[in-house]
């Protein structure tokens, strides 16, 4: 784990934050408007106002209520009504919360007295009606008008305080200048925010399931390529994973988890966008207005059989608001990207010295002598002792990226309108031809009222991609870095004729990234969401969504024929990617869905009720064809039609799923203090059989305001809300199927068969055993959670605790031998559980009137482990099996590194040391020596063997994972930072990336220093002896596991606001500049050259980047 005193630093905060425990306001009334008329009492007036409203009033006796007014009051707001009735009665009021205290007028008049005049407005420049406004110390006070204005006499030297429901209060001295502007800051709206959930909307108040909540500040502030990446350490509970090739262009995209994972195969939430699912890699960051995060059965469980692993709800962005001209916003950054870590290989006179001692442990002859040595190090002979860093050569310090977005959004009369555009510029960091990405995305938004009862919505996505690339893997085995790191630095790039470079079976990743052909992928999609929805009673709407997306993309691979000459020759040495090829991807894939929906909603006195129904209908069909030749006549501007007729292949498939689904919610609330929630969605689904397609997902929460019951009276001081909620559902999946769309069917293929004799025949068989009686998983998921709001919106706490137990898992069963060469089959019998926690601290506070800030602590933990599996599934050096946790590290328990004094002698004619006195493997008899791994005998046979020896030795599922976060601003002045880590993950690197000499490519790095030799007889060094061409020490043990715990600074930044008086005059309502960086450092002692958030990789995947950016924002009507 992280060393103890970074993690406790952490740690401190949050028990600190827990022990103040705090919070937000409560929901604005006062722009509720209500009429009143006729003769009355101020004692009816009240009590008018508290029929009409949610309002009550506190005053004392020394209040005169029996003074008549003649109220003509019409859809006027309350606090205007007060203002007017109370004129000349000598009375005052405050409004907090939903209560109206009154009190006598203050009879004191200032000595030099003065009208104070001036407006009140929110940060956005809209004026704030029915605020505040008033004298501290003095009973004086008064309201603002619809225009945010307000008039009051003070005295020069008196302190107006100003005041506003859900926002952060002012104070302001008065001196003797004319009108004041004052500003009011929103607070963090925890209560009055709406919180978008399973078709529909809800206020967070009122929500009773665990629903995270990414804003669109926290998305645009940072220079994010893709969402998925952007949303790191900003919900508790979800875990985000850079993924293997995260930093190649175009392919950023990450792994997400919510609480852990649940099934053996499919582990991705569901992704909606607008309603429809999507990859949210591809769309514009800038066009989000809200991302909802839905974690447990109660938000979930309407999506039904697609929200086992969770659902993630994107909303993109739309005009709101009355009519108004056009408002343009322009964002747009330059920045370079850097690899976090890279290898880092040892020279070549190094790596020919640790050669030599690789060879001589084994008693091998001397690969090089000193003066091959020397000609290194003389530079005499450059073609065959060369010192290339091959690293260096095949990968750049550095690549640009360019990034530029606009939109324009307006109303006019009752059609509202948003135009976007955004473009995205990746440069990779391979030499040779350029790899690149760039991605267009144009987004347009109508709405607009039909005959006061309609409201029509057409929302349009439409997304361009291309890539360029050389012809190279960037992953696994054929990656670049792999293969640079399976290069002797003793060949060089190029020969002194300036022929690529070559050395006998070594590859020139430069000449395959220069001229081995190239890639090229276009893709384009479009996604068309139409909306209508009628009114068609108070409190009772209907309506109808139909979305399409339709993605088509092509796929050109070019390999082209190199040829590697001897220096100073034409004879040809080796040759490549012979013959030339060209092969040609096309795939197309069309969706389709269809929404009915209904909803009710009904008060009866204190009783609120709120019921949806919906009907659901989504169909897809995807198509792929591809075709190649060889042999092409031309590797100019390479066609098919340029390759040889007797070469060609070309192969084709389709697949098509469909869903058909009912769902319902009813909602209870009773006075906003017991609350109640029902889901429940019926799903049929093609990828299963006809007598098991269907199936039921109910969910029940309720939630109790702990805060609202009169007991609670004394607290409300400081107490704004303290909720009690839970939960309870089912949830299903249907992807557990992984990308197989009909599991319960048996299919055949062409194949070579073994007949009689073992005379292979080619023909058409059974490749698939398919099972009829397959059925869905499902999730039981039960949630507990705990809501805390004090301190007047400066500190909020939000906990949950949650178990997951996930049954009817399907997975591969191995079948009897007698069915042929098949022997495998999907069924269902497995059961895993999650158990798990998260925090979320919020701190949100200010000092003076210029220093604006706050902070987020989020923690979370989730542990899994198998309740039920019929048989062991061990890998490579993993295992499944009951009792464990999914994929567990299984391997040998290393006991520490031989020494001399391990062995019973020393038999000085052969060099070796005999009779270890530890266990050995039997085929290790003779090899072993002292530097070697020692391993634990578990079964006390005296000897070490791979089934009695291995245990469970690590997990690389993460846990502990946490985020801080922070902002504070100053007179236009930003700084914001973004902490994010693992506490407790175990890490495993193998192949080049971590050992040497183990076969004839496997080469040393400078981290091979710290190792054992017999001139040093460390037992603590962390790398066994050299052994040339031997790999009994890589045996998977916990000596290769690595704690790939981690803390990074993901994102910080600093940027600054030009004043608005010297922006206004051209019309800019903002202009901001800013610089930020992405994963700057990484605290971490995981292996040096790898970076710990891809725990597991052999070297081959791409580097991980940072990022420099400079950035500007511009908004201007």
């Amino acid at each position: 784990m992280i060393k103890t005193t970074r993690f406790i630093a952490i740690l401190s905060f949050f028990v600190f934050s827990l022990c103040s425990l705090s919070s937000v306001a409560n929901t604005n009334q006062t722009l509720s408007k209500i009429s009143l008329a006729g003769e009355m009492t101020l004692k009816e007036l009240t009590s008018q106002i508290e029929k009409k409203t949610n309002y009550t009033f506190v005053f004392n006796s020394s209040i005169d209520m029996n003074q008549q007014i003649a109220a003509n009051f019409k859809n006027e707001t309350v606090p205007a009504i007060l203002q007017k009735a109370f004129d000349g009665k000598g009375i005052t009021f405050e409004i907090l919360n939903r209560q109206i205290i009154l009190k006598p007028a203050s009879q004191q008049v200032p000595t030099n007295k003065k009208t104070i005049r001036g407006t009140v407005t929110d940060s956005e420049g809209e004026p704030l009606i029915g605020a505040t406004v008033k004298i501290v110390g003095t009973t004086i006070a008064t309201l603002t008008d619809i225009d945010g204005k307000f008039s009051i006499e003070a005295s020069v030297g008196a302190v107006l305080e100003v005041s506003y429901v859900s926002y952060q209060t002012e104070s302001v001295k008065i001196r003797n200048e004319g009108e004041f502007n004052v500003v009011l800051q929103p607070l963090d709206k925890l209560l009055d925010e709406i919180v978008v959930v399973g078709y529909g909307t809800q206020k967070k108040i009122n929500l009773t399931g665990s629903v995270g909540v990414v804003t669109p500040e926290e998305l645009n502030k940072r220079p994010i390529t893709n969402v998925s990446t952007g949303l790191q350490g900003l919900v508790p509970g979800m875990t985000v994973t850079a993924s293997a090739n995260g930093g190649l262009p175009g392919q950023s995209n990450a792994s997400i988890q919510i609480r852990g994972i649940g099934s053996v195969s499919n582990n991705s939430p569901l992704i909606l966008i607008d309603g429809a699912e999507g990859d949210m890699n591809i769309i514009n960051p800038n066009d989000i207005e809200s991302i909802s995060v839905l974690k447990d059965a109660a938000s979930a469980a309407i999506y039904g059989n697609r929200a086992a692993n969770g659902v993630i709800l994107i909303t993109t962005k739309s005009v709101k608001g009355g009519e108004r001209a056009p408002h343009i916003n322009i964002n747009s950054y330059i920045g370079i990207q850097q690899p976090t870590k890279m290898p880092k290989m040892a020279d070549s006179p190094t790596f020919m010295a640790w050669e030599n001692e690789a060879q001589a442990n084994i008693g091998g002859n001397q690969n090089y002598t000193a003066a091959d040595i020397q000609k290194v190090l003389d530079g005499s002979d450059p073609n065959y002792y060369a010192n290339t860093d091959w690293i260096d050569a095949v990968f750049k310090s550095s690549a640009p990226q360019y990034n530029f977005n606009a939109s324009v959004d307006g109303k006019a009369k009752n059609m509202g309108y948003l135009i976007s555009y955004g473009y995205l510029d990746q440069k990779g960091l391979t030499v040779g031809k350029s790899t690149s990405s760039q991605r267009h995305n144009v987004r347009l938004k109508l709405n607009t009222k039909v005959a006061d009862i309609f409201n029509i919505t057409a929302n349009m996505g439409y997304i361009e991609r291309n890539f360029t690339a050389p012809n190279a893997s960037f992953d696994l085995t054929a990656g670049s870095l792999y293969n640079a790191m399976r290069t002797r630095p003793l060949v060089p790039v190029r020969f002194t004729d300036g022929k690529w470079g070559y050395g006998g079976g070594q590859s020139n990743q430069v000449a395959y990234l220069t001229d081995g052909g190239g890639q090229n992928f276009r893709s384009n999609e479009f996604t068309g969401n139409f909306t209508v929805e009628a009114a068609i009673m108070k409190g009772w709407t209907a309506s109808a969504n139909y979305i399409t997306r339709q993605s088509n993309s092509f796929r050109n691979l070019f390999s082209k024929t190199i040829n590697f000459y001897y220096p100073d020759t034409d004879e040809v040495w080796y040759t490549t990617n012979t013959p030339n090829s060209i092969e040609n991807r096309d795939y197309r894939t069309l969706s389709q869905n269809l929404f009915i929906q209904t909803d009710y909603n009904l008060k009866i006195k204190d009783h609120s009720f709120q019921v949806m129904l919906g009907y659901q209908q989504e169909w897809q069909r995807s198509d792929q064809f591809n075709a190649s030749r060889k042999n092409l006549i031309t590797e100019k501007d390479p066609v098919l039609e340029f390759g040889s007729a007797d070469t060609q292949a070309n192969s084709s498939a389709a697949s098509h799923w469909s869903m058909r689904s009912g769902f319902g919610r009813l909602n209870y609330d009773y006075k906003s203090k017991y609350l109640l929630e029902a889901n429940l969605r019926y799903d049929l689904t093609s990828r299963f059989d006809k007598s098991y397609r269907g199936e039921w997902f109910p969910s029940f929460s309720a939630g109790w305001r702990i805060s609202e019951e009169n007991f609670m009276e004394n607290f409300r001081s400081f107490l704004d809300q303290l909720k009690l909620r839970g939960s309870w559902g089912i949830l299903g999946n249907q992807y557990s199927t992984g990308s197989d769309l009909y599991p319960y069917l048996s299919r055949i293929g062409y194949v070579s068969v073994p007949a009689l004799g073992a005379v292979p025949n080619d023909g058409y068989a059974e490749t698939y055993i398919g099972n009829p009686m397959l059925l869905w998983e499902m999730v039981h998921t039960t949630n507990i959670g705990l809501d805390i709001n004090v301190l007047n919106s400066k500190l909020s706490f939000s906990g949950d605790y949650y178990l997951r137990k996930t049954k009817r898992i399907m997975y591969t069963r191995e079948q009897p031998a007698v069915g042929g060469f098949l022997k495998d089959m999907d069924e269902n019998g497995g059961e895993m559980e999650n158990k798990g926690w998260e925090i979320q601290v919020d701190w949100r506070d200010k000092v003076g009137s210029d220093i604006n800030y706050g902070l987020r602590f989020t923690l979370a933990d989730v542990k899994n482990k198998i309740t039920k599996w019929e048989s062991e599934k061990i890998g490579t050096y993993t295992i499944t099996r009951q009792g464990d946790t999914y994929d567990a590290f299984y391997g040998l328990v290393a006991d520490g590194i031989a020494m001399p004094t391990d062995f019973e002698y020393y038999d000085a004619a052969r060099g070796k040391y005999m009779n270890p006195k530890f266990p050995i493997m039997s085929g290790d008899a003779g090899l072993v020596q002292p530097g070697d791994i020692k391993y634990k005998d578990f079964n006390g046979d005296g000897a070490i063997d791979l089934d009695n020896d291995r245990k469970v030795v690590g997990s690389s599922l993460p846990r502990y994972t946490f985020s801080l976060k922070g902002d504070i601003e100053y007179k236009g002045i930003d700084f914001s930072f973004l902490l994010q880590g693992v506490g407790k993950v175990d890490g495993y690197i193998y192949g080049p990336a971590r050992h040497a000499f183990t076969d004839q490519s496997t080469y040393p790095q400078t981290f091979h220093q710290d190792r054992y030799q017999a001139s040093n007889p460390n037992p603590n060094a962390k790398y066994p002896r050299f052994t040339y061409n031997q790999s009994y020490n890589q045996r998977f043990s916990t000596f290769w596991i690595e704690d790939a715990s981690y803390l990074r600074m993901k994102n910080i930044q600093i940027g600054y606001t030009l004043p608005a008086k010297w922006t206004k005059h051209v019309r800019i309502d903002k202009c901001r500049f800013y610089v930020s960086a992405d994963n700057l450092f990484t605290i971490s002692d995981y292996f040096s050259s790898s970076d710990p958030e891809t725990p597991i990789q052999g070297g081959g995947n791409y580097p991980q980047i940072k990022t420099f950016v400079f950035g500007v924002n511009i908004s201007l009507h």
